[in-house]
């Protein structure tokens, strides 16, 4: 599975908040398809607690602890990397769990082989999920 985008539209914004739907919505197994099959990671800090972890099965793991999360998404940016794929960064605060903890994203797009339309293709080769705690 992947998310197609046309160069119009701001796929900083667009991926960030359809990361963050899929969450709030329960719809973890949908998410981890996004993730490249092979070789990706996944690591989740809270203030000084740190998991990483890799391979389709850990992700999944991890991301099914963060299931029926609800952020307020602060902003999103993007900026292409070497090879055509895409570099996204969110901030915002999480409203649960962790309720109130400010919070860094960040995700690393591969581009695809595929188009649909004419608009290109992404799969998630790394994701960071930072909550910052005062403490």
């Amino acid at each position: 599975r992947q998310w197609t985008f046309s160069r119009d539209e701001d796929l900083g914004e667009v991926m960030a908040n359809s990361y963050f739907t899929y969450f709030n919505q329960g719809m973890i197994k949908e998410l981890a398809a996004h993730y490249v099959p092979v070789h990706c990671q996944k690591s989740l800090t809270v203030g000084g607690a740190h998991a990483m972890c890799e391979g389709p099965m850990d992700i999944l793991q991890q991301l099914e602890s963060l299931k029926g999360m609800v952020v307020q998404l602060k902003g999103s940016i993007h900026q292409p990397t070497i090879g055509g794929g895409m570099l996204v960064i969110s901030t915002g605060v999480s409203l649960s769990p962790h309720a109130g903890l400010s919070f860094s994203h960040v995700l690393s797009l591969v581009r695809t082989n595929e188009t649909y339309k004419q608009n290109v293709g992404y799969q998630i080769v790394n994701d960071a999920l930072c909550f910052l705690s005062t403490s």
